[in-house]
């Protein structure tokens, strides 16, 4: 049974990287009214542009941006540093 369970955790670890990049958004289609967003952007920038669904701050103290892709008419989760305007996009997942 302690191998099995071994090689159920090994399995686990190897799959990791894989089913996190599954949720990785292509930051090249990702844009708001024509403007693509790059990990140069600022919340400002999004806030501006973009169509909003949510922003709040989440518990782990980065501050996350919902809101529409116009490229793909998908909703996105950005983050966010902080709540400052001038905070600059960390990750995006669609």
């Amino acid at each position: 049974m302690k191998t099995l369970s071994k090689k159920i955790a090994l399995l686990s670890l190897l799959a990791a990287p894989f089913l996190a990049n599954a949720s990785d958004l292509n930051m090249h289609t990702l844009n708001c009214k024509g403007t693509h967003l790059y990990d140069n952007t600022t919340l400002k920038d999004v806030q501006s542009k973009c169509v909003l669904k949510e922003q709040k701050m989440d518990s782990d103290g980065r501050y996350r941006v919902r809101f529409t892709n116009d490229a793909t008419s998908d909703t996105v989760t950005c983050y966010f540093g902080t709540a400052a305007e001038d905070s600059k996009l960390n990750s995006c997942k669609g």
